[in-house]
This record gives structure tokens, C-alpha cells and sequence, in this order.
């Protein structure tokens, strides 16, 4: 009867364990609000990167706490969000982009 309770108690722990996370969700776009696809966005405190799709949404899994995103694409400027999981309700994260232009040195061949 003991095992039976102990095989119960770790499967619900096993269960409820994911539920501790929480998803936030996000787009990522660019000045004139077009989708930036597959950027990249970097999670500091994870040491983790997750990409966008082709409609410019990501989405991650994260405990309680405080993280620091960095979005980046080639073409447009490096950006870093401080973003605070609480236990309460996420709202959509919608990160804009501005373009990068690059230049280069005139070449006399």
C-alpha cells in the first residue's frame, strides 16, 4: 500500500513540476512593424537561444524571476529587454527592431 501511495505522490510531482513554468510569448518586428523572421533572442541568465519563426514569434519557458533578452538579426541594431517573470498572467512581448545600415569602403579596381 506504501509503494502504491509513493508511485502516486511522484507521478503527480512529475505532473506538476512543468506547471511551475511559465510561457511568455513574443514577436519580434521591425520599425514599419513587418515581422523580423528568425531572429535570434538570446535568455543571459539561461545561457540559452531561441529563434523566431517565419511570422517573427518565439516563445519560452521560464521559472520565477528576472531575465535579460537580446534580440538580434542581421541588419538591424542589437536590442536588451529586461523582462521579470512574477507568477502572474504574461502579456504578449512585442520587440522592435531598428535597421542597421552597414557601409562599406569604396574599392578603385
Amino acid at each position: 500500500m506504501r509503494r502504491l501511495y509513493l508511485i502516486s505522490f511522484l507521478l503527480c510531482a512529475v505532473v506538476l513540476i512543468p506547471l511551475t513554468a511559465q510561457v511568455l510569448k513574443g514577436k519580434v518586428v521591425d520599425t514599419s512593424s513587418e515581422p523580423v523572421p528568425n531572429a535570434s533572442n538570446y535568455i543571459r541568465e539561461l545561457l540559452q537561444g531561441i529563434m523566431t519563426d517565419d511570422n517573427g514569434e518565439f516563445q519560452a519557458s521560464l521559472k520565477k524571476g528576472n531575465y535579460t533578452f537580446e534580440f538580434s538579426s542581421l541588419g538591424y541594431e542589437r536590442k536588451t529587454i529586461p523582462v521579470s517573470i512574477n507568477g502572474n498572467p504574461l502579456s504578449p512581448l512585442q520587440v522592435t527592431l531598428d535597421k542597421k545600415v552597414y557601409t562599406l569602403k569604396e574599392v578603385i579596381v
